[in-house]
């Protein structure tokens, strides 16, 4: 089929979205972009069906993918609940949005090791008025309402430290190979639409997509957000759309079009002003790299959505934006929650958010023996990365010396539990037997600092799901001696009957 330029065709000129922008960046951008197939009609009704009849039939490999979440971007960065909390009359405006956007948090998720007899495992989430961190998962949904298929296309862990006013961002790509708990290995991206095909699955399909980032990254994972791409649309456009830095040209020949079309698209380098139809494109092209190359624009345009919504008074904005995304964003952070969170990224300075998207030496192509393309995680490589990316300032000050002493009858015990807290940055120097092994119904931590490193303890009870009372004041000239060193340690974990269940 002959490729056929917008310019040379005048029935192309016309407006097809209502929010197009005269920017002339944005001209730019759109005049690079070539045909060859006529594009998507703007009858929404033929436009479903066109779409519905490509979804159905359609291989797996070239099917929409979207590429960027900008939930925390929007309601977080761009300060929406925090206009929301403070204009009663247009809360009660908007009501039924803000409870369809809001969802009540699960009390518990699916146990690391599933299956149907394993007990599910309680939520423990972080004390907001004593500034802890918080660890949200934002998942993005190719959905239509004709397809019972929702994978997760792709997935971005937002940490944020409100004490030491620090953010850090993790992309997880949709085709890495993992441990979906109760289920095997598969996609990541598989974890989603598992947990709401089983009306059984705890928290449904975000709760088993948290559980199975917690299971393989080690990262407690407290909240979710997630968008569909048509509410990622809408939502830039309400705010304007957002500017990027567009790093190199990009050039994709094959974008796939709703109609089994593809579209040639070019973005040229520099300062780009998008749409929010351009903006998706940006970041759902894979053609021009790969899916490890999108991440990291997947990145790119978040922050720079951050950046807008703290350029931006969105107050005029407000009723618009609380319109969009009635039936396109989901989030089990409460109201109040994000209205907090939109304050404390105006104090988030850009230079203190770290980022990390998985490269080519983190993950290895790999075709399985069905025939599926998958990434095998390289975890020797990964874990160290994601460590120092989430890493606790508080932890790195205190810099306490774990022994992790088993307490059970079963062997191997004080390294397991060596291993999920050494993920979340503890400092593990010892892995022992504790004396009278076998006689630990529970759980216990004993600190012999007197009570120096009040934060590690307390964040050591909370990621073994411990109480106050499992808490025990130990002599400090009583301190065992790590194996590793000789040297004794801060703060000893007895493994006790508990954690075998």
């Amino acid at each position: 089929m002959q490729q056929q330029s917008k310019e040379s065709n005048p029935a192309n000129n016309a407006p097809t979205r209502a929010n197009t922008s005269p920017n002339p960046a944005m001209q730019k951008v759109k005049a690079g972009r070539t045909y060859r197939a006529k594009p998507m009609p703007n009858n929404v009704e033929v436009a479903s069906q066109i779409a519905h009849a490509r979804y159905s039939g359609e291989s797996r490999k070239r099917r929409t993918r979207l590429a960027i979440f900008l939930v925390l971007g929007v309601l977080v960065a761009g300060g929406l609940a925090a206009y929301a909390l403070t204009i009663k009359p247009v809360v009660d405006k908007v009501g039924e949005t803000i409870k369809e956007v809001f969802v009540t948090p699960a009390p518990v998720r699916p146990a690391p090791e599933g299956g149907p007899n394993s007990t599910p495992v309680p939520v423990v989430y972080p004390d907001w008025d004593k500034k802890e961190p918080i660890n949200i998962l934002l998942i993005g949904l190719d959905y239509r309402p004709q397809e019972k298929d929702s994978r997760s296309d792709t997935m971005i862990v937002v940490h944020i430290d409100p004490a030491a006013k620090t953010a850090a961002m993790l992309s997880i790509p949709r085709d890495l190979y993992v441990q979906i708990p109760g289920h095997g290995e598969d996609r990541i991206n598989s974890a989603y639409q598992t947990g709401e095909d089983e009306p059984n699955t705890p928290g449904g399909g975000p709760g088993l997509a948290m559980s199975t980032v917690e299971h393989n990254f080690g990262i407690k994972i407290h909240y979710f957000a997630q968008v569909d791409f048509t509410g990622f649309e809408k939502v830039v456009d309400a705010m304007g759309g957002v500017t990027v830095d567009v790093q190199k040209p990009l050039v994709d020949n094959e974008y796939p079009l709703t109609n089994y079309g593809t579209t040639r698209i070019y973005i040229p380098a520099g300062l780009q002003h998008m749409d929010g139809h351009t903006a998706l494109e940006y970041a759902r092209s894979r053609h021009a790299d790969s899916d490890l190359g999108r991440n990291s624009r997947q990145q790119q345009v978040l922050l720079a959505l951050r950046q807008q919504g703290l350029n931006l008074n969105l107050i005029s904005r407000l009723n618009d934006l609380l319109t969009q995304v009635q039936g396109a964003v989901k989030t089990d952070l409460s109201l109040t929650q994000v209205g907090s969170l939109a304050q404390l990224a105006k104090q988030i300075d850009r230079n203190s958010i770290q980022t990390l998207a998985l490269t080519a030496d983190m993950a290895q192509e790999t075709i399985l023996p069905s025939g599926a393309d998958v990434l095998v995680p390289q975890w020797d490589i990964i874990n160290p990365k994601v460590q120092q990316l989430f890493s606790d300032p508080m932890l790195i000050k205190e810099a306490a010396r774990i022994s992790v002493q088993n307490g059970t009858n079963t062997g191997g015990m004080a390294r397991k539990v060596g291993d999920l807290i050494g993920k979340e940055g503890f400092s593990v120097v010892d892995l022992s037997s504790a004396p009278n092994q076998g006689s630990y119904p529970v759980t216990t931590i004993i600190d012999y600092t007197g009570g120096q490193k009040p934060h590690t303890v307390d964040a050591l009870r909370k990621s073994l799901g411990l109480g106050a009372s499992d808490v025990k004041q130990g002599d400090p000239a009583k301190s065992p001696a790590a194996s590793s060193d000789k040297k004794p340690v801060d703060i000893a974990i007895i493994v006790g009957d508990d954690r075998l269940k």
